[in-house]
């Protein structure tokens, strides 16, 4: 995993359903389409669900959620803080999730106008796949299918 700034006091710890609160509350903050609470409930329960959360001097300040079902990944959400944006954290966390994984391959989706973060996912190696029109809501939105394939160990 690459590290965020040496100056970070930036720990990657896996997310418990005691972190709900937190998680729900860095969701609220980051996205204008949320996922409900009971949704992020019940992602704790589903077994090839990995969820980690980024702690900033003991702060939350994001989090990053994958279906790893090797050798194939799925990427369901990730998000910083906004006011801690641009200092790693969102790199850490997809590095996180990708290593140690066994998977290959990851897909994700996100908004065509999210420029910052498919910024973040092009350095990280993916590319664009495809469009799913109208597949955000408030407000209505393209996602940019992206995927990534790792070589083979």
């Amino acid at each position: 995993m690459s590290a965020p700034s040496e100056q970070l006091n930036l720990t990657i710890v896996p997310a418990t359903i005691d972190d709900l609160p937190q998680l729900m509350a860095l969701e609220n903050a980051c996205f204008s389409d949320p996922w409900p609470e009971a949704v992020m409930r019940t992602t704790f329960a589903v077994s090839v669900a990995k969820i980690l959360l980024a702690k900033l001097d003991g702060e939350a300040v994001g989090f990053a959620m994958a279906y790893l079902i090797p050798p194939e990944g799925e990427i369901g959400d990730i998000c910083v803080s906004p006011a801690h944006r641009g200092k790693g954290i969102g790199r850490a966390l997809m590095n996180a999730l990708i290593d140690g994984s066994n998977c290959t391959q990851f897909w994700l989706e996100v908004r065509a106008s999210n420029l910052a973060a498919q910024r973040l996912y092009e350095k990280l190696g993916f590319e664009v796949l495809g469009v799913r029109k109208n597949y955000y809501e408030r407000p209505r939105e393209d996602a940019l299918v992206m995927g990534l394939t790792l070589p083979e160990e």
